[in-house]
């Protein structure tokens, strides 16, 4: 399957340019990208690829290995953001920074004020919020990214016992372990080539875990505040 993506570089003020570039790729299909003014282009075919998903995977991946070389070159930090993927019988999705599945909805009125106040004098929760975020825009390290942010709430217990955080906030072994960790181990390992793949539907239940844990400590430091 052909599908043409369309992103930015950011920052867009950088004006980053890159030649056209064409290659076959090792599962039998073939892409090029370029970019200019920080605008990008990529034209994807893999006989293996056909939803919309997995096309803005490949395409994210892709064109941040070539953005970054840019950016190694010159010493400077390039990210990718896709906005469009449209695939040759012309089904297309707009991809933005949101992910409706974890909207708290009317309760994010409440939500803000009492995360920004907690953020602001809890380092571990900061640091957990930051990287629930980075999880959110990047597929391709969202385990490792949520991992990364339950990790920072367990240390908020305990640094070295997982149990004090599982008897605080209901949470379980099990249950992180088979949602988040699995996902994450090759990547807090160097261990790129065995990252699994992953569909739409883990990713979020990996996101909406780790989302819930991040509620469960706010409302438990709430609760002993009060106390």
């Amino acid at each position: 399957m052909k599908f043409t993506v369309f992103g930015r570089v950011h920052p867009e003020n950088a004006s980053v340019w890159l030649d056209r570039i064409e290659s076959p790729t090792c599962a039998g299909g073939r892409f090029s990208i370029e970019c200019k003014v920080s605008q990008i282009l990529v034209i994807w075919e893999d006989p293996n690829v056909t939803d919309l998903d997995s096309a803005q995977i490949a395409a994210t991946n892709l064109a941040q290995t070539y953005i970054s070389a840019v950016g190694f070159a010159v010493g400077a930090n390039y990210a990718v953001e896709i906005l469009l993927v449209r695939r040759e019988d012309g089904q297309s999705h707009f991809y933005g920074p949101k992910n409706p599945a974890l909207d708290f909805g009317e309760a994010s009125k409440t939500v803000l004020p009492e995360c920004m106040s907690l953020a602001g004098s809890d380092p571990h929760f900061r640091f957990a919020l930051i990287d629930y975020c980075k999880a959110i825009m990047n597929p391709i390290e969202t385990g490792f990214h949520c991992f990364r942010a339950i990790e920072a709430i367990k240390c908020a217990f305990d640094p070295k016992d997982w149990n004090k955080m599982h008897a605080a906030l209901g949470t379980t072994r099990a249950q992180i372990d088979s949602i988040v960790k699995v996902n994450a181990d090759p990547i807090r390992h160097g261990n790129w080539s065995e990252i699994p793949i992953t569909t739409k539907a883990e990713r979020d239940g990996a996101l909406l875990l780790t989302r819930d844990i991040l509620y469960k400590h706010l409302k438990y430091r709430q609760s002993a505040s009060r106390k």
